[in-house]
């Protein structure tokens, strides 16, 4: 399947218009979590994956309830981690299961950062999207890691919102940490207020019952009630019915990928990042001094024959090539000397050929060659008598 036929491309297609500023579109921001690290490099082979919620928590689980049956609320399991072992003891946890050091940026990661997000949010305490937004010789972030950066870093920002290793304290991870953060971090909760407003919000790296995305988009919905923008969930997502009919009660729109990834098993959330965002690389629109290389060739690529069905099969090809490139044509004062060489020598070359079956051509295909053998090369004029003098009849005629 192509990602033109998925259920959800229209969604796709709005950010795509938002990311690259068409029309009166002002932006897009991204809101990266912990899915997405999964698409790091490690440094050997033995360094362990980027871990998931669930992994944390099955971790806290053995730890504090090696015989029980613990809570299902994966921030009040982080909670009773904390208040029994102790907040270092917390910290001791996501320092040993995040190995930072051993992980560096993937493709996917650079893939991120060359895209113009007006900011790139993320809950994620590796440093794997400011390291690849270093690398980055084009789009340039700044990174905001705790509330005195705000005010000192300008957009576009890479921001972490919930701490950053090695030293950027608290980690948000327990529930009194969730339930406070509005509070202690409210000038991180205003820049996520204010991006939001103006501009389109993906998520990526994120499940349907992941804690961050359950928090933040519950947050979006109290803070900015009905002048929220609807949030975009994207991935592999396989959403069953009764579940993107909730997302969709609580204002997410679900962009799901997973028909262009069946059965690639645990790779699908890989291919599925990979698809999403080749798709908004080449959503980028057309500059207008660009005439793309495709194109450039005047004349259609095909195997002649001399015979005269071929000739007027050829002339045809050659009239709706033409016409086509007209059309894309970046409106030059002067075309580039290089391609109008191009441009001449094909025009001339096709000339001769069309010559020959000219009288055979409807008076109103003969009047489009003489139209767009015009556009085509203004030294098609000077040289036409020699070359096709029934078009300069035809000409003279119209």
């Amino acid at each position: 399947m192509k990602i033109e036929d998925i259920p959800d491309y229209p969604a796709l297609q709005q950010l795509g218009r938002a990311l690259w500023k068409i029309g009166k579109a002002r932006g897009a921001a991204i809101l990266v979590g912990a899915g997405f690290s999964r698409n790091a490099d490690r440094v050997h082979a033995n360094t362990p994956e980027p871990p998931l919620w669930t992994t944390i928590a099955c971790v806290m689980q053995k730890r504090i309830y090696p015989d029980g049956v613990a809570p299902k609320d994966p921030l009040r399991l982080a909670e009773e981690f904390k208040v029994l072992l102790g907040e270092p003891a917390l910290e001791d946890l996501i320092r040993d299961m995040v190995r930072d050091e051993e992980w560096l940026p993937g493709e996917l990661h650079k893939k991120l950062v060359k895209l113009p997000w007006t900011d790139i949010l993320t809950t994620n305490w590796d440093t794997l999207i400011e390291r690849a937004a270093l690398e980055n010789l084009g789009q340039t972030y700044e990174t905001v890691r705790c509330i005195g950066d705000i005010a000192t870093t300008r957009a576009p920002r890479v921001v972490k919102l919930h701490g950053s290793l090695p030293s950027n304290r608290p980690f948000i991870l327990s529930e009194e940490d969730y339930r406070t953060y509005p509070r202690v971090f409210a000038p991180f909760v205003n820049l996520v207020q204010q991006t939001l407003l103006e501009n389109e919000l993906c998520l990526l790296g994120f499940s349907g019952d992941d804690p961050n995305f359950l928090e933040w988009s519950g947050w979006v919905r109290d803070q900015l009630g009905a002048s929220a923008r609807r949030i975009h969930l994207v991935g592999a997502l396989d959403l069953s019915p009764a579940h993107r009919k909730l997302l969709e009660s609580r204002n997410i729109s679900a962009i799901d990928l997973t028909p262009l990834v069946v059965g690639l098993g645990k790779a699908r959330h890989r291919a599925a990042a990979t698809e999403f965002l080749t798709y908004l690389e080449k959503a980028k629109p057309r500059a207008q001094w660009d005439w793309p290389e495709p194109h450039k060739s005047t004349v259609p690529v095909t195997t002649f024959q001399d015979t005269p069905a071929h000739i007027l099969g050829f002339a045809m090809e050659t009239l709706r090539t033409w016409e086509a490139q007209r059309l894309l044509y970046p409106g030059w004062l002067v075309c580039p000397p290089h391609i109008r060489t191009v441009v001449k020598s094909e025009t001339i070359g096709a000339l001769y050929r069309i010559n020959r079956v000219f009288d055979q051509l409807s008076p109103q295909d003969r009047g489009r060659f003489i139209f767009e053998s015009g556009v085509e090369t203004g030294y098609f004029f000077r040289t036409a008598s020699k070359l096709a003098p029934a078009i300069v009849s035809e000409h003279r005629i119209g």
